[in-house]
């Protein structure tokens, strides 16, 4: 039994020793002067304000690495070096709560994040680069402002040839990481594994698998069916008719070659539609078309600030159509907070490295502006929330025109996102500005987005709040 103990010891010791081994020898290209910089600037300042602002009190902080122009769901070798680096620094300061980076039990919810620290590491000529440390309040989605620490400088070898050594960072079945229609049984298996977190006691009432009207997702209905017939979750039935459920598969274009498929649950009887699974697919050559969200003409001149120009959207598969849903109540949508607001989630999809602005409106005012020069964002999903307060349109009707409104705007032009944002800044009540009226402003925002209509892509939804909710025009 000693002996057995000992053994299992020695074991233990090794795997931690080649654990130690493996962080030294990655972090070993950082040797130079990057190294020196998150060891002491960075390090401590952030330590500092994260183990003694009150504002980071009880908070748990996750770390994050960005390489900029990698594909989404990829990084580098360095990015991570920097990375697990600055982690293992910020471990050595008592009182901040890091937040471990495990794979999470099966159907387990996602663990509460406060604050992200951003790590982008941004490659410049062939021997340089630049890295940039910031933090996000993930539930307020903004920078905390005090906090940022900026490095550029020539790479010694070793650091460039780990910018140079590609690590991919995503799970199978993701945006960055689709599962090949070809395999339609793993597609099935992942959408069954949602399912079943979803509805961990099956679903009480036989249940109908609608064929997929694209003959490209025949075998995933089929190879669904088979799932669901070896683990129920429900009783299968093949009468439509005599269905408590209907189990409907849909896809929608996410990206170019990349596409969702989703499970929507409706009860037989009438009630609404319910998104129960997604999983990301590539290979479908058959995609139903999509229509973007286009906002209605202004009913009235003075209105004219929620309504954006309406030129030919450029690129349009540069954004993917908006999705509006409801918002869970945290963050800027507790009601504790602001218990006149209702509050949705916006999501979309940048398909392609671009220039992004987004800009929304509350009560033919704007609210939210982008007032810095954007850098380009990387392609990927987007999701913001936006509270809705009731407005005139619960009163009044339709002449009173949208409580609140949410636009997207991305080119690839350096030149037009110049201009885009120095056109956004310029919004009254904005970015230093004083109040006043937006008539002229919107003017000159017209103007510019009908000179610039070829090299500018745009998406829009307006909602009102009257008395049944949160609706999209």
């Amino acid at each position: 039994m000693a002996l057995e103990r000992t053994v299992a010891f020695g074991f233990v010791a090794l795997l931690a020793w080649l654990a130690a081994a493996g962080a030294i020898a990655a972090d070993a290209a950082l040797e130079g002067e990057l190294g020196r910089w998150i060891d002491a600037e960075v390090a401590p300042e952030l330590g500092a304000a994260l183990s003694r602002h009150p504002r980071f009190s009880g908070a748990t902080v996750r770390l994050s690495s960005v390489a900029t122009g990698a594909p989404p769901g990829a990084s580098n070798r360095l990015a991570k070096a920097v990375e697990r680096r600055l982690r293992q620094r910020l471990l050595e300061i008592d009182g901040v709560r890091l937040a471990v980076d495990r794979p999470e039990p099966r159907c387990a919810p996602p663990r509460t994040i406060d604050y992200l620290v951003r790590v982008e590491l941004t490659q410049v000529g062939s021997r340089s680069a630049r890295v940039h440390v910031a933090v996000v309040d993930v539930a307020e989605s903004v920078w905390v402002s005090g906090i940022s620490h900026q490095w550029q400088g020539r790479l010694t070898v070793p650091e460039r040839a780990a910018l140079a050594e590609a690590v991919s960072q995503t799970s199978l079945g993701s945006v960055a990481s689709p599962i090949p229609l070809t395999d339609p049984r793993a597609v099935a298996s992942a959408m069954k594994a949602d399912l079943a977190c979803l509805l961990p006691g099956g679903l009480d009432g036989t249940l109908y698998v609608a064929a997929p009207e694209q003959p490209a997702l025949a075998q995933v209905g089929l190879a669904l069916q088979s799932e669901l017939a070896y683990e129920p979750l429900a009783a299968l039935t093949a009468d439509k008719r005599s269905a408590r459920w209907l189990l409907t598969l849909a896809s929608r274009d996410a990206a170019a070659e990349v596409h969702e498929l989703s499970l929507t649950l409706a009860d037989s009887s009438g009630g609404p539609p319910q998104r129960v699974a997604s999983v990301f697919v590539s290979g479908l050559v058959e995609a139903p078309p999509t229509v973007a969200a286009a906002p209605p003409e202004p009913t009235e001149p003075s209105a004219a600030v929620d309504v954006p120009a309406r030129p030919a959207a450029a690129s349009p598969g540069l954004l993917s159509p908006l999705t509006v849903t409801t918002a869970a109540p945290e963050g800027i949508c507790d009601y504790r907070k602001a218990r006149v607001n209702s509050c949705v989630e916006i999501d979309f999809e940048l398909r392609a490295r671009a220039y992004l602005f987004v800009l929304s409106t509350r009560n033919h005012a704007v609210a939210d502006v982008s007032c810095d020069a954007a850098d380009r964002s990387d392609a990927g999903p987007r999701r913001f929330r936006l509270r809705v307060p009731p407005g005139g349109y619960a009163v009044r009707g339709a002449s009173a025109g949208p409580d609140a409104g949410f636009y997207v705007l991305a080119t690839r032009s350096r030149t037009v996102a110049a201009r885009l944002r120095s056109a956004l800044a310029a919004a009254p009540g904005q970015c230093g500005n004083r109040p006043g009226s937006a008539g002229r402003w919107h003017a000159a925002l017209q103007s510019l987005l009908e000179r610039e209509a070829d090299d500018i892509a745009w998406r829009a939804v307006q909602l009102v709040h009257d008395h049944s909710g949160v609706v999209a025009l």
